[in-house]
């Protein structure tokens, strides 16, 4: 299936964006792209079902929303999958190291790239106004950083609860 992301970057867009002009309206331009990008980036499932779901689910989310809160849940949408998205590869990358593909050295450098993208995520989770969607995406992020610590310093350390699950699931009972 050919996907016409302009088609659909324009379609999510006046969902989401109408009653907005100017900075807000490019900035909100900027947030559709990434959210619609995100969606189709999903290859678990059949894209045109993925576009419609999301679009769905977003002008739901956007219902009955000024156009500065729309704005503001777009922003926070983007930051939430932006904070998963990261802390996925932040157990994956983890999870590599325990089941010894890869070990902590030869990792260290992506290890350390992921947690520089945690510190610069932090700013803007930390701005959140939602508490509890902060609350859930600092958890994310502190998980994240335990398991790149875990991965920095050698397979050594404290591990995320997360990643301490999984670890008891690779233990052989004696």
């Amino acid at each position: 299936m050919t996907i016409d992301r302009e088609t659909i970057y324009a379609g999510v867009s006046q969902i989401a964006l109408t009653g907005l002009a100017g900075e807000p309206y490019a900035e909100g331009q900027t947030l559709v792209r990434a959210l619609v990008d995100e969606w189709l980036s999903a290859t678990q499932v059949d894209l045109s079902d993925m576009i419609r779901i999301g679009t769905a689910d977003l002008a739901q989310a956007l219902q009955n929303q000024t156009p500065v809160d729309r704005l503001t849940t777009l922003r926070n949408l983007v930051l939430e999958r932006s904070v998963q998205r990261l802390s996925s590869r932040a157990l994956q990358l983890a999870r590599s190291v325990v089941d010894q593909p890869a070990t902590s050295n030869e990792v260290s450098p992506t290890a350390q790239q992921i947690a520089n993208e945690i510190d610069s995520l932090l700013p803007n989770v930390k701005a959140l106004t939602d508490a509890a969607l902060q609350q859930r995406l600092m958890r994310e992020l502190a998980d994240a950083d335990l398991e790149m610590r875990f991965v920095i310093e050698g397979a050594k350390g404290l591990v995320s609860i997360r990643l301490n699950r999984y670890m008891l699931s690779k233990q052989t009972p004696s």
